[in-house]
């Protein structure tokens, strides 16, 4: 849910393909870690 979101503000504030296939492929890599980073960092 994170990443999709982030995706989408990335995606709408950075209007590059390049950018957003960048930003797509390191979600697809790394998806778990994100999420774990972010609801690491939030403390839940």
């Amino acid at each position: 849910m994170s990443s999709s979101a982030a995706q989408i503000y990335y995606s709408d504030k950075y209007e590059d393909e390049e950018y957003e296939y960048r930003w797509s492929c390191y979600a697809a890599k790394r998806p778990s870690s994100f999420g774990s980073k972010k609801s690491s960092d939030v403390g839940e």
